[in-house]
């Protein structure tokens, strides 16, 4: 018997995709969770498909971009320890390691089912994360944010 599968954030529900980004729990690929995974196929490489086309599409979150820059910053300063022989770009080194730690302590993950009930009331009507998929829960909310700041 063979099991249905996500294979892409068009079908994808938006509160299965947020279990597997938490997780990695396979069984959310499938239509119906509850079944058994088939060893015939490859779970990872699906939900690694899944997750660039989400990249593709919506990109990365500033706060992220902000922590690679930082700790690319850190990772030259610690180039620079022990390729020239600069022992005070540790100190750099150590100060934009920290400044990166601190940028994602600071960071408020949201709540799925939050946002789901603000955005039902925003637009009248309920928005289930087990029914809604990627694509459109981020177009509600796209559209949300634009309406929302038009006035």
């Amino acid at each position: 018997m063979s099991v249905k599968i996500y294979k892409s954030i068009k079908q994808l529900p938006i509160g299965n995709f947020d279990i597997l980004c938490k997780t990695k729990d396979y069984r959310y690929l499938l239509h119906n969770e509850f079944e058994e995974l088939s060893e015939d196929e490859d779970y990872e490489q699906i939900w690694s498909s899944i997750y660039d086309e989400f990249l593709e599409r919506y990109g990365l979150g500033e706060d992220y971009k902000e922590w690679c820059k930082l700790m690319r910053k850190a990772s030259q300063a610690i180039g620079d320890v022990y390729l020239n022989g600069k022992k005070w770009r540790i100190t750099h080194a150590n100060i934009y390691r920290q400044m990166a730690d601190d940028l994602i302590k600071n960071v408020e993950v949201g709540d799925l089912n939050v946002t789901c009930a603000t955005l039902s009331k925003f637009n009248g009507f309920r928005i289930n994360p087990m029914e809604i998929s990627v694509v459109e829960f981020y177009s509600y909310l796209e559209v949300t944010k634009t309406e929302n700041s038009n006035g």
